[in-house]
């Protein structure tokens, strides 16, 4: 029972990782955009 939750907490701790790398992918595409925008205008 003790290997399934270590199983489980390293997999939850993965998805929390690539949420991250997702979120940080994320931000910067929008300040790409928010910077053109700025060029534009």
């Amino acid at each position: 029972m003790s290997n399934f939750a270590d199983v489980f907490s390293q997999l939850s701790s993965v998805k929390g990782l690539n949420l991250l790398s997702e979120m940080v992918s994320f931000t910067s595409k929008i300040v790409s955009v928010v910077e053109k925008i700025n060029k534009l205008t």
